[in-house]
């Protein structure tokens, strides 16, 4: 009688694959936070940039 012996490996390892797949997705979704966190971070830095350099200006022209 090995069937309910192959049954219940075949149980676990349809346990296992998809504990591996909701692992990948979370891994995926960690990977994707982080990279639009950055992305959302250099927007900040390159519009501060902007800003200062565009209060330089005013700066220059009020000195004219």
């Amino acid at each position: 009688m090995c069937f309910p012996n192959s049954v219940y490996a075949f149980r676990v390892l349809t346990r296992c694959r998809v504990m591996l797949v909701q692992v990948m997705a979370q891994r995926a979704l960690a990977d994707a936070m982080e990279l639009m966190a950055k992305a959302m971070a250099q927007e900040a830095m390159s519009r501060t940039a902007d800003r200062v350099a565009q209060e330089a200006r005013r700066g220059g022209e009020d000195e004219l």
